[in-house]
């Protein structure tokens, strides 16, 4: 769909189980898909989950920047405030990555966006009403009862 000025109107929203990257040769397979600079900064944390979640972000923007149209390895990102990634060359498309125990995820779209998964100990019912589109909190509801917790998690980071 698009908005003002050809910008994307709508967000969307990845997020991957990265479980699998703890195996050795699927690590080593997927870090070769990702730029230099994101595998340098997987292979500086000390921990393997560490590792996992950085590597995990980054198959997650290249699949962002492939959605965008661009050579995930080829193309220009500067960091801002935060060390918030963005693309200086394409100001109308707006990103944001994050990971968290065995997920990493983003969103996209045409305006400023914002995602954060947060691995907790005990889920709780959680609403997302308030805080995303009518589309979305249907989609939210339209899982099965008594799974809230879970779908709140995997669905929108809770």
């Amino acid at each position: 769909m698009q908005g003002k000025e050809g910008q994307m109107a709508e967000e969307h929203i990845l997020i991957l189980d990265i479980s699998r990257l703890k195996e050795p040769s699927v690590f080593e397979a997927c870090l070769e898909k990702v730029s230099p600079q994101r595998r340098e900064q997987a292979k500086r944390h000390a921990a393997l989950s560490g590792k996992c979640q950085s590597l995990g972000a980054g198959l997650v923007l290249n699949e962002i920047l492939e959605r965008f149209g661009l050579d995930p390895k080829a193309a220009v990102l500067k960091y801002g405030d935060y060390n918030k990634p963005y693309l200086p060359d394409r100001p109308g498309l707006h990103f944001n990555l994050t990971h968290s125990g065995k997920f990493a995820g983003g969103v996209w779209g045409g305006f400023p966006v914002g995602i954060d998964i947060e691995q907790v100990d005990k889920l709780r019912e959680a609403s997302p009403a308030g805080s995303f589109t009518e589309e979305s909190v249907c989609g939210w509801r339209a899982f099965p009862a008594g799974r809230s917790g879970q779908r709140g998690f995997s669905a929108f980071g809770f």
